[in-house]
């Protein structure tokens, strides 16, 4: 989610600074919810991404210079710019969504996301919608039944393995690691070398009560592409 958030941050023009938010700051009061958040921030260190990140910190910590100068050992050399929480729990702690954009990732696309009132006119990256629908209509029509997120991932292993059997005859590396990229039932996406996955998204708003397309899924990787970088499979 960190990751997807900065990356849509940076499509605007801002250079993020993510704070992982919680009731509490540094593991002080100590608790549950905490200690996941400390864990999401051991993950960021692990994967190493090329932006600003701290947590677990509350919401003043992250956005007043005033309370942050308290933690001078804090990564983030200024304000915050991208919060990452519960929504509900943001509006608990008196972070306003009219003064604060919400930043979410491709799971926010779901009917309990657009009934959430702390989410509208949230902001979150997502695969292409459209392709997505007539991958599930032709699914449907064939076997008479909605197909699982799975099937899409399948149907993009099969296609590549009929492009390698046409074009070379069995696995060919070059052939699954084409910069351009292939495009599948979620859209664009490509192999890279090191096991992970990109994929380029489309941009979506939340506004009264549906989803709203800001920038549409890119069709080639060299068009300024909000890409998610997965680990492993997508």
């Amino acid at each position: 989610m960190a990751c997807e958030a900065a990356a849509a941050a940076r499509r605007f023009g801002v250079e993020p600074r993510v704070a992982l938010l919680s009731y509490s700051t540094f593991g002080n009061p100590a608790g549950e919810r905490s200690e996941k958040i400390q864990e999401a921030v051991r993950l960021l260190d692990a994967r190493g991404p090329d932006f600003e990140y701290e947590g677990e910190m509350n919401a003043d910590v992250a956005l007043d210079p005033d309370h942050t100068r308290l933690y001078p050992f804090s990564r983030l050399t200024g304000p915050a710019n991208v919060l990452i929480m519960l929504a509900p729990s943001l509006l608990f702690a008196d972070i306003d969504p009219l003064l604060v954009k919400f930043v979410g990732t491709g799971l926010w696309r779901n009917p309990e996301s657009v009934r959430e009132p702390s989410l509208s006119n949230g902001w979150f990256a997502g695969p292409d919608a459209e392709l997505r629908a007539r991958f599930e209509a032709s699914y449907e029509a064939a076997y008479g039944d909605r197909p699982s997120r799975l099937a899409g991932l399948g149907y993009d292993a099969a296609s590549l393995a009929v492009l390698m059997a046409a074009n070379a005859g069995g696995v060919d590396r070059r052939i699954l690691e084409d910069t351009n990229g292939f495009l599948g039932v979620d859209g664009l996406f490509r192999l890279r070398s090191d096991g992970t996955v990109e994929r380029g998204l489309a941009l979506y708003t939340i506004r009264n009560g549906q989803f709203e397309v800001l920038d549409p899924a890119p069709s080639r990787f060299d068009q300024g592409a909000i890409v998610d970088v997965e680990p492993g499979e997508s």
